[in-house]
């Protein structure tokens, strides 16, 4: 099974998409916490997130420049 350029960039992209929210939402989940114990597992939980956004990201401009380039026959 082969998987297209334009299918796996988009998918990249979805898959950060959901992990920003995800990360956004723990930051925001965070502002209400007293705890700081549970604060800072919070923000460690959101920052993790933001990594897999981040990554995804990276992953999908990778194969977006890879694809650009001239293929060498």
């Amino acid at each position: 099974m082969q998987i297209t350029i334009k299918i796996a960039v988009f998918g990249a992209l979805a898959f950060a998409l959901v992990c920003l929210g995800a990360s956004i939402n723990g930051f925001i989940q965070t502002q209400g916490l007293t705890d700081p114990q549970l604060v800072s597992d919070g923000r460690g939980y959101a920052f993790f997130w933001l990594f897999l956004a981040i990554v995804a990201v990276a992953i999908a401009a990778a194969t977006w420049w890879i694809s650009r380039a001239p293929e060498q026959r």
